[in-house]
């Protein structure tokens, strides 16, 4: 299959290697709207929202993020945890 040069499987929008960080990103930038479509969340990702859920859970448990209380309740009610997490509620 040809490429254009600069672009990879890598680097396109479907790419499973994501940084955890993006996950947060972009579930900050979705929370006022009450979480993105399935249609945003595939087009960036490559997956559902339930999928998405996991990963973002996956990444705060595994990484160093501060959420403000507001940010997690809003995570919390937008993408519920299909997996039991042990990242704690900001006080």
């Amino acid at each position: 299959m040809f490429e254009s040069p600069g672009t990879s499987r890598e680097n396109t929008p479907h790419s499973p290697c994501q940084s955890p960080c993006e996950f947060v990103t972009f579930a900050k930038i979705w929370a006022p709207y009450g979480g993105p479509t399935e249609e945003e969340t595939f087009v960036r990702f490559g997956m559902t929202n339930l999928r998405f859920s996991r990963a973002l859970w996956e990444s705060l448990t595994e990484g160093n993020h501060q959420l403000d209380a507001a940010t997690y309740e809003s995570f919390v009610t937008n993408h519920p945890s299909p997996l039991q997490h042990t990242f704690t509620r900001p006080a």
